[in-house]
C-alpha cells in the first residue's frame, strides 16, 4: 500500500472516531436536558359550593387539573374532548379530575353559570373558584383550556393542551391522554409540555 493511501485511510479513521464521539456527546446532552418533574405548588381555594379544597388532596392519585373558563369559546370547542378524557378514566380509581375556573380577565362570571355549564356538559368533578387567577399563576398557566397532569407524589408530569389541533379531524397527538396512560403503566411520559392555546386568563397578555 502506498504511503499516500495509508495516510488517507488514517485520516478517515480519525474522522470516524470524531463523528462517533460527537454522537455520544450529543446523546449525553439530550439526556441531561430531559424534563425534570417539579412538585406542584400548594394552594387552598373554595369550590363553587363554598367547600374548601386543598392541593394536599392530590397526593396518592394521578390528578388532571383542567384550567378552563365557561366564557372562553376555545374551551367550549374542547368541552366534548374534555368529557371524553374524563370518561376514559371514569372506572379507574387511581385517576381524579379537578376543574379550576380561572377568569382573572373576567371576574363577572358567577358560580351559577359554572355549575349549569358543568351539568350540561357532563364535567362531573370538583370546580374550583380561581376568579383572581392565583392558582393559575402558581402553575404558570396563562390560557384556557390548559391541562396539568400530576403523578401520585404530586409532581407535575405534563403541562399543555389536550391535543395538538383545535380541529378534531386534524389531531395527530393526544398529549394529555398519552401522559396519563404512561403514568398509569409506569412508563415515561412521551411529551411533557406543549404550547398553551385558547383564551388569556390575565389582562394585557
Amino acid at each position: 500500500m502506498s504511503p499516500r493511501r495509508s495516510a488517507q485511510l488514517g485520516l478517515l479513521s480519525v474522522c470516524l472516531v470524531l463523528v462517533t464521539s460527537l454522537g455520544v456527546l450529543v446523546a449525553g446532552t439530550r439526556e441531561s436536558t430531559a424534563f425534570t418533574p417539579i412538585p406542584a405548588p400548594s394552594f387552598h381555594v373554595n369550590d363553587f359550593n363554598g367547600i374548601p379544597f386543598s392541593s394536599k388532596s392530590f397526593k396518592g392519585k394521578f390528578t388532571v387539573l383542567y384550567f378552563y373558563s365557561v366564557r372562553c369559546p376555545v374551551c367550549n370547542e374542547y368541552t366534548a374532548r374534555a368529557t371524553d378524557l374524563v370518561q376514559r378514566y371514569a372506572s379507574d380509581s387511581r385517576v381524579q379530575f379537578v376543574g379550576i375556573h380561572s377568569t382573572a380577565a373576567d371576574k363577572a362570571v358567577g358560580g351559577g353559570e359554572v355549575r349549569v355549564q358543568a351539568a350540561v356538559s357532563g364535567l362531573k368533578f370538583p370546580m374550583l373558584d380561581d376568579r383572581d387567577g392565583a392558582v393559575a399563576r402558581k402553575f404558570k398557566v396563562s390560557r384556557t383550556p390548559t391541562l396539568v397532569v400530576l403523578d401520585e407524589a404530586g409532581f407535575v408530569r405534563y403541562h399543555g393542551s389536550i391535543d395538538d389541533h383545535r380541529n378534531l379531524a386534524m389531531v395527530k397527538s393526544h398529549m394529555a391522554r398519552n401522559a396519563v396512560d404512561a403514568l398509569l403503566t409506569g412508563k415515561t411520559v412521551p411529551t411533557s409540555t406543549s404550547p398553551e392555546i385558547g383564551c388569556t386568563i390575565f389582562k394585557n397578555q
